[in-house]
């Protein structure tokens, strides 16, 4: 279904890889690209049980907001995905993230929390938050306590 620049795919989705989208722990797909999948199309998944080879009933969509090819099988696709109710909320542009210099963690806007092993999140190439996929701005305490900026 193409409309106005965009396409609607509807596509099978096993069970755990399905409830891990609606958690809002798994926020990307991959897939074989046989759709030619772009930004801003829309993802119809639908809740594909392999043991019975029927659907569930269950279906949820997702909008694409990012993608890419790398480091994936040849013609295969990352894809990036975003809920409608975030979309409408505004949410996903930013993630405040503060440093917490007692317990050398990261409490996230989106109320997780984070740590590295080593490093900074520069140093790491952290610019997303994992959790919620916003782009992570640190607190300005943050910033000086790990002397981001300096």
């Amino acid at each position: 279904m193409t409309e106005a620049g965009w396409t609607a795919h509807e596509l099978k989705c096993w069970p755990e890889y399905f409830q891990a989208v609606l958690d809002g722990v798994k926020m990307f797909e991959i897939r074989k690209n046989d759709r030619d999948f772009k930004v801003g199309d829309w993802l119809h998944l639908q809740e594909w049980c392999p043991k019975t080879q029927a659907y569930t009933g269950r279906s949820t969509k997702r909008e694409v907001v990012y993608s890419t090819g790398w480091e994936q099988k040849p013609g295969y696709i990352v894809m990036g995905l975003r809920s409608p109710t975030d979309r409408q909320m505004g949410r996903v542009a930013a993630c405040e993230w503060t440093y917490d210099d007692m317990d050398d963690y990261y409490e996230t806007a989106c109320k997780r929390g984070y740590s590295l092993e080593d490093g900074t999140l520069e140093e790491n190439y952290h610019k997303y938050c994992p959790y919620c996929g916003g782009l992570i701005q640190l607190a300005q305490a943050a910033q000086k306590e790990k002397g981001v900026g300096e």
